[in-house]
């Protein structure tokens, strides 16, 4: 007899729906729906989603003799399963919006073979600070701010969200076994007041430079911006030496004589970027995309630049000595 569990959260449903093969097989299917949730701040209005997560099964009693394929015709997932790892990474390339689904039903994950009576399985859906986003502010500042407060506010308030309201895990189920539900937990006014006495000191900052920001705002610029929006901003010149900037976008940003090497900017979007002069040396630029960015007089030895988008992008004097290029799509 089919059997089905569910859990909803206001950015997320999950299911996981268990078929009897034979006394001792089963199919094990998903069902998951993603939707944008909004948080009332002070005056103002914001909106928020997912643009990627981790589902992560546990198994007793019980393993997994053959994975399906279809989850990766209707998600985009970014790491598949192992038999001793059951586990698939959910993310949306840079630069697109959030995860936004119909309902999705009886997504196939595999067959799992059980060795008692006492099998179960536990399912948790995890969220990393890459994977919340924000998607629209309204009523906390105007829209004429530069670009570089306007990302750092949008950072701050999207690492807000998921300290205080994304539980870790953000969902847990079971199958064969009892399962809890745990209510969506919700920041105290300490939280929002200090949030909100961070967002006035950003508006009214004298100048726009990207680490002074940051310190104001208590961000890592090392460790805080993967899967952020930093479109059109400002960073020339900076120093942002092996900085885990993975899934960002930086898109149309000014980028001319920054230093990025050792960072990681894997699946990062640089199209229409300026990096004129840069030093990327032995910086991970996987599956990146720079078309129509302008990497001019760009220091890229030793770059992973394997799956890297390079169509119609400006390489007059690029150092690409000892780079990576497999799967590399040039003009």
């Amino acid at each position: 007899m089919t059997e089905t569990v569910s859990q909803t959260h206001p950015l997320v449903t999950l299911s996981l729906i268990t078929t009897p093969l034979s006394e001792q097989e089963i199919n094990l299917a998903l069902g998951i729906q993603f939707s944008s949730a909004d948080f009332s701040l002070a005056q103002g209005n914001v909106k928020f989603g997912l643009t990627g997560s981790t589902l992560q099964l546990q198994l007793q009693e019980a393993r997994f003799t053959e994975f399906s394929e279809q989850i990766n015709h209707q998600l985009p997932i970014e790491k598949s399963p192992t038999v001793d790892a059951p586990s698939w990474k959910i993310a949306l390339p840079a630069g697109i919006d959030i995860l936004k689904t119909n309902a999705l039903e009886n997504i196939e994950l595999g067959k799992i073979a059980t060795s008692s009576e006492n099998w179960s399985i536990e399912a948790t859906l995890t969220v990393e600070k890459s994977d919340l986003q924000i998607t629209e502010i309204e009523g906390l500042w105007r829209h004429d701010i530069h670009p570089n407060q306007q990302a750092i506010l949008h950072r701050k308030i999207a690492l807000f969200l998921r300290e205080t309201q994304l539980s870790s895990p953000l969902i847990s189920l079971k199958v064969n076994s009892p399962s809890t539900s745990e209510n969506t937990p919700q920041p105290s006014e300490k939280q929002i007041s200090s949030l909100l006495k961070t967002i006035e000191q950003i508006k009214t900052f004298n100048n726009d430079h990207f680490l002074e920001l940051c310190e104001i705002a208590a961000l890592n610029p090392k460790l805080d911006f993967a899967g952020a929006n930093l479109r059109g901003t400002t960073l020339r010149g900076l120093d942002l030496n092996g900085v885990n900037w993975s899934r960002v976008n930086l898109r149309g940003a000014d980028l001319t004589d920054i230093d990025l090497s050792e960072a990681n900017l894997q699946g990062a979007k640089l199209s229409g970027a300026d990096l004129s002069g840069a030093y990327l040396s032995n910086a991970n630029f996987k599956n990146t995309d720079f078309h129509r960015s302008s990497l001019a007089l760009a220091n890229l030895s030793g770059a992973n630049l394997q799956g890297a988008n390079l169509q119609e992008a400006n390489l007059s004097q690029t150092n690409l000595n000892h780079c990576q290029l497999e799967g590399a799509k040039f003009d």
